[in-house]
């Protein structure tokens, strides 16, 4: 199942404060990997490779703007991140080779609509936090997730959950 993570997470994964976020050398990447990222952008090759919470991001320049793209360990896109003329993170699910969006539908809720399961999730992980906003999106397959920002400990943290409220990954700002 394709899974959403606005990167919020993973604008968030470039900019982890927790150093969750590893460098790692290409020939460190899984094959299916690597040919999933040369199928779908054939014309880049100076790519960096990170690796975090089990997700590999692909960060490279396009047209001077800096663009990050997940895959699973299986190799499966999950979502693209350019950053904006402004300089903060348009995130771009379901992105393809041309960059053309397809179909993926964002948008904000109010935190106190999100499914049950993810507001206790959050409740058990940071009993102090304050949800303060969350985002419900639809993938072109209609897989649905979510992306909450918290602010916990005076930092802001971005949380990414599946639509059955499995915790997917973090970014803390």
């Amino acid at each position: 199942m394709k899974i959403l993570m606005i990167l919020i997470m993973m604008a968030f994964l470039a900019a982890c404060s927790n150093d969750q976020s590893k460098t790692v050398p290409s020939d460190d990447v899984p094959e299916s990997i690597i040919n999933s990222f040369k199928s779908q952008n054939p014309e880049y090759s100076d790519v960096e490779w990170e690796r975090e919470d089990g997700y590999y991001i692909a960060e490279f320049e396009v047209n001077g703007k800096e663009k990050e793209v997940v895959y699973d360990k299986d190799g499966n896109q999950i979502f693209t991140e350019i950053e904006s003329e402004e300089g903060e993170d348009d995130d771009e699910e379901g992105e393809n080779e041309h960059g053309d969006d397809n179909d993926e539908n964002e948008r904000e809720i109010d935190p106190n609509e999100l499914p049950q399961v993810i507001k206790s999730d959050i409740q058990n992980r940071y009993p102090d936090a304050k949800m303060l906003e969350a985002d419900e999106i639809t993938h072109p397959d209609g897989a649905i997730t979510y992306d909450v920002e918290i602010k916990h400990n005076n930092q802001i943290i971005e949380l990414m959950y599946d639509a059955r409220g499995e915790f997917l990954g973090i970014e803390e700002d």
